[in-house]
């Protein structure tokens, strides 16, 4: 799934390329990438949706990537890009972001609040561009929320970690678990919130479902936070609470996948790589 988004991720840094020499940032088509890139990562393998989060982050920096070499080149400035860039995105953006969502068909994907589009319905009035789509989610999805932050939790807490784990290690894992955990202890996963709450009230709409399940993923969070202060991979303490923590979600079943952190995480990664940390 990771090698055949690539190419998108690729093509998405390159169209920001020429839409900024151009002066047109709305011509990237952020949402018609997000789609093709889904498509992509379908083709490669019959697991499913595995990727949907990773490619809605990935796109819309790879795309702004241009513009902030172009300005101060400091990491801290991609967020203010990449939300610059989303701004820029229209109804068609937003047609074929549903699209895509359509065709991942991500787990637990519930019923949308009044006034937001249903990715799963054939045919429907959409009249809100891609990032007003986004920012009415934020509210109570960890993705959109992180894109019109700016890539805060991403920039202030998944970097900073990964970095500063990886300088004082010199171990890679180490530093990708501990910027997971940091990331987790932080924000309670929205994807283990609104399963959760669709396990209590099935009929419920996705913000319903992730008040219900929020004092859950905070549970969840609190131990990502003691797994830290114990030492986390450093320590045999640390160790144990990670490994305690992880056979927890993993008996819980698929609903307990903090996929919201994973997607967060990547997105950390892929910053720390931008900004020319030597992590290899």
């Amino acid at each position: 799934g990771s090698v055949a988004i690539g190419p998108i991720v690729k093509e998405a840094f390159m169209r920001g390329y020429r839409a900024w020499l151009q002066g047109d940032l709305s011509s990237i088509n952020i949402g018609k990438l997000i789609e093709k890139a889904v498509k992509h990562q379908l083709k490669v393998h019959s697991a499913g949706n595995t990727h949907l989060g990773v490619i809605m982050l990935f796109i819309p920096i790879a795309s702004s990537i241009p513009m902030w070499i172009a300005g101060s080149r400091d990491i801290s400035d991609l967020g203010v890009a990449t939300l610059e860039v989303l701004k820029t995105t229209t109804l068609a953006d937003a047609v074929a972001l549903m699209r895509g969502i359509k065709l991942a068909k991500p787990s637990g994907l519930g019923r949308p609040p009044k006034g937001l589009p249903d990715a799963l319905k054939e045919k429907q009035r959409i009249d809100m561009t891609l990032y007003e789509i986004l920012e009415s989610s934020s509210r109570w999805d960890g993705v959109a929320g992180e894109l019109v932050s700016g890539l805060r939790t991403s920039l202030k807490v998944g970097l900073p970690s990964l970095i500063k784990t990886y300088e004082k290690t010199k171990d890679l894992n180490i530093a990708i678990v501990h910027c997971f955990l940091s990331i987790l202890s932080h924000k309670p996963d929205t994807f283990i919130a609104r399963n959760v709450g669709l396990a209590k009230a099935p009929n419920a709409s996705i913000d319903k479902a992730v008040e219900l399940g929020m004092q859950e993923a905070r549970r969840i969070s609190e131990r990502a936070r003691e797994a830290l202060e114990a030492g986390g991979l450093t320590t045999i303490e640390g160790r144990k609470v990670i490994k305690d923590l992880d056979e927890e979600l993993e008996a819980k079943g698929p609903a307990y996948n903090p996929g919201t952190t994973a997607d967060l995480t990547a997105a950390s990664i892929f910053l720390a790589l931008l900004s020319g940390a030597n992590l290899l």
